[in-house]
């Protein structure tokens, strides 16, 4: 940054808006549209130095990330059980990679925080969840699963200049699986 000081300034409309059909009832379907807005951190824009992978270098010039998010899903509650399904897509602008080797230097790698490219990410999330009343307590069974894909919609190569349109997102996890099992006593002093 210039050491006689410099001023940055960004704004951003965000918010949401959703619709909630039959809150409270066994089964309540939902929508929900919002603004999402994330500013680069001081480290992202302004540490240099050694990194675990090479060195960083600063990037003042890194624009904030904005996306729009759209979700849609239901909640349902039985006698025995309640859980959710839910699917969502999330078209980012500008998206933040914080560690983007930017060049090759004879010391190593040199990365920094760039604005990398639109992306899409979307998936599928379910979830369950089983309470068991017992004699000496309650026992609850859980579950969840989320199934999501990241994709760059546009965005080029900072090294080559080659286009990365439709080249999968690194770093989502595609597929992520969850169970649990908790006693609670009816006391509820333990669990």
């Amino acid at each position: 940054p210039d050491p006689s000081g410099a001023t940055y300034s960004r704004r951003a409309l965000t918010g949401d808006l959703g619709v909630l059909f039959n809150a409270g009832g066994r089964f309540s379907p939902y929508a929900r549209y919002g603004r999402s807005y994330r500013h680069p951190n001081l480290e992202e824009m302004l540490f240099a130095g050694p990194a675990t992978a090479g060195s960083i270098a600063p990037n003042v010039k890194v624009a904030p990330e904005t996306g729009n998010n759209v979700a849609a899903g239901a909640t349902f509650r039985l006698s025995q059980v309640s859980g959710g399904m839910y699917v969502f897509v999330n078209q980012y602008k500008d998206f933040v990679a914080q560690d983007l080797v930017v060049a090759t230097t004879p010391a190593g790698p040199l990365a920094q925080a760039t604005n990398y490219a639109d992306v899409r990410i979307g998936g599928l999330e379910v979830s369950a969840d089983s309470p068991l009343v017992l004699a000496q307590g309650v026992l609850t069974l859980r579950a969840s699963g989320a199934f999501t894909r990241g994709t760059i919609t546009k965005g080029v190569n900072p090294l080559d200049g080659r286009s990365l349109d439709g080249a999968p997102a690194d770093n989502i996890t595609p597929v992520k699986v969850l169970g649990s099992a908790r006693w609670t006593r009816h006391t509820g002093r333990w669990w």
